[in-house]
């Protein structure tokens, strides 16, 4: 816990984050100022690292595509000299803009009309409140995946909202085997590592914590992917996805946490 505390941002790094939201708002809302902006991820559920990015999604924005809506949002975040390190990733399922704030220095992930990350937001807020260890071991798992550089989804990473999922699964079958998830952290770390690193069939079993299950035979999903078997299956709790977009880095992931 006093790891979790030290990852943990003081006030003048709220302070810091909130003035770099307030000021990439305010470009958003220059361009389209009818439309609604709302922050999701990490930093809206208070789960994030110090180096940590911001997510925001422009809803409303009437934009004919979301490329335009980020080649748009580049040229002005340019012009107006708040921004570094800008870069449009178009062609990703969900298309971004990823760039730097010049003042605070944080990064942010920009997305075009996109409303399942709010939701998303609404449903970890939750989580973390009915399952206390989550929040220490959600945390102390995206440091040990950013040092491995495998917390970049589009990159073939675990994102926070996966990792989320694989932990809630992993209590939720603790519980269900009527074992208190309450442990000593650490026997859930090991238990975690064991659990996804080697005992975890990725090619036959997916993760889930819909309903009363929390893993589920991947054929009766109709889950597939000719010639990569590998790939983790995890039903998201609004939509049912594969880890589509995700590359063959996620079975590197795999075997890093193999003792």
């Amino acid at each position: 816990m006093d790891f979790c505390d030290f990852l943990s941002p003081t006030p003048e790094e709220q302070a810091s984050r909130n003035a770099a939201v307030e000021c990439v708002f305010e470009t958003i809302q220059y361009i389209w100022p009818n439309c609604k902006v709302e922050v999701f991820g990490s930093f809206k559920t208070g789960l994030y690292l110090p180096t940590s990015d911001i997510d925001v999604v422009i809803l409303g924005s009437d934009i004919k595509t979301p490329q335009i809506g980020l080649q748009a949002l580049a040229r002005a975040l340019s012009q107006r000299g708040i921004a570094k390190k800008i870069q449009v990733i178009a062609k990703a399922r969900v298309p971004i803009i990823k760039f730097v704030e010049k003042r605070s220095g944080i990064a942010f992930d920009i997305s075009f009309d996109v409303d399942n990350g709010p939701k998303a937001a609404e449903f970890i807020e939750d989580a973390v409140s009915k399952w206390p260890p989550l929040r220490p071991l959600c945390l102390i798992l995206k440091v040990f995946l950013q040092q491995r550089e495998l917390n970049e989804v589009y990159t073939g990473g675990i994102g926070s909202y996966a990792l989320l999922t694989m932990l809630i699964a992993m209590l939720r079958s603790l519980r269900e085997q009527q074992i208190s998830p309450e442990h000593n952290l650490g026997i859930l770390l090991v238990y975690f590592f064991d659990i996804y690193g080697r005992k975890l069939n990725t090619s036959d079993v997916g993760v889930g914590c819909n309903g009363v299950g929390t893993f589920f035979s991947k054929s009766s999903k109709g889950f597939t992917v000719k010639g990569r078997p590998f790939l983790i299956a995890i039903e998201d709790p609004q939509m049912f996805w594969s880890g589509s977009g995700w590359d063959d880095h996620s079975l590197v992931m795999i075997e890093l946490i193999q003792p």
